[in-house]
């Protein structure tokens, strides 16, 4: 199609619009950002698609699982949470209710007041809080959460002189023990994280004690994400700037 689209939002069916919206706007935390009785809408603060609910004067409250000559469902909501027990529980105390039928384990199926079925499930990290808990990870000094953040076919690339980049999780492994002890006290003070989609950068000042002289580095690194886990690794620093400090320019 010639015309560029995109999607705005989703609407959902309901015997009283406004009731049902304000069921999700418990749910998500999203604002009501307009009501004319029949016609509702909700907003996500961070942007992207909304939900919509239009009031339907023969609504048909849908069984899930649907048999022979039964109302089905139309469509369903996915849901991505951090705790599934805990999501589980706040949405029953906004209104849900657990359906019971329950065909997957790592997914709970939850009715809405109006009974449309919406799956809530663990949803993949988020490429920023992934960022962060990769560079907070090397205040540590054990390279084990250094590499649980990494996918096995992990590139560490490196523009200053001084670094040097590997292929490999396996090789990244080798030579991270070496780094860690290379840099006491090492931690990176994170400034600003930017991401979208499988993409992150990140802005930091990395500080450690070299050679018994403190350095503090101010760098880039930009991140390629995928399935969770960072692939891509690019770091940006000024060799002098750490020669310098360390004493060694």
């Amino acid at each position: 199609m010639g015309t560029p689209l995109r999607v705005a939002g989703t609407v959902l069916g309901a015997p009283h619009a406004a009731t049902l919206a304000g069921f999700y706007a418990r749910l998500t935390g999203w604002p009501i950002v307009h009501d004319e009785g029949d016609w509702t809408m909700l907003a996500d603060p961070r942007g992207g698609a909304g939900l919509s609910f239009q009031t339907e004067a023969d609504y048909q409250r849908p069984v899930w699982p649907a048999g022979p000559g039964q109302q089905q469902m139309s469509m369903h909501l996915d849901l991505a949470v951090d705790d599934l027990a805990a999501a589980v529980a706040e949405a029953e105390a906004a209104g849900a209710t657990l359906a019971t039928h329950q065909p997957q384990d790592d997914v709970r199926v939850m009715l809405d007041p109006a009974g449309h079925p919406f799956c809530l499930f663990v949803g993949a990290e988020q490429p920023a809080a992934l960022v962060r808990r990769y560079l907070a990870a090397f205040a540590t000094g054990d390279p084990r959460p250094v590499l649980d953040c990494v996918a096995d076919d992990f590139v560490n690339e490196h523009t200053a002189a001084l670094g040097s980049g590997c292929s490999g999780k396996a090789a990244y492994a080798e030579r991270l023990p070496g780094f860690l002890a290379s840099m006491a006290d090492l931690r990176y003070e994170v400034h600003d994280v930017v991401a979208e989609r499988g993409r992150a950068a990140a802005t930091y000042t990395l500080h450690a004690t070299v050679g018994g002289r403190p350095v503090a580095v101010p760098g880039c690194m930009h991140f390629e994400i995928a399935g969770g886990l960072i692939t891509r690794r690019t770091d940006y620093w000024d060799s002098l700037v750490f020669q310098r400090q360390a004493g060694l320019a």
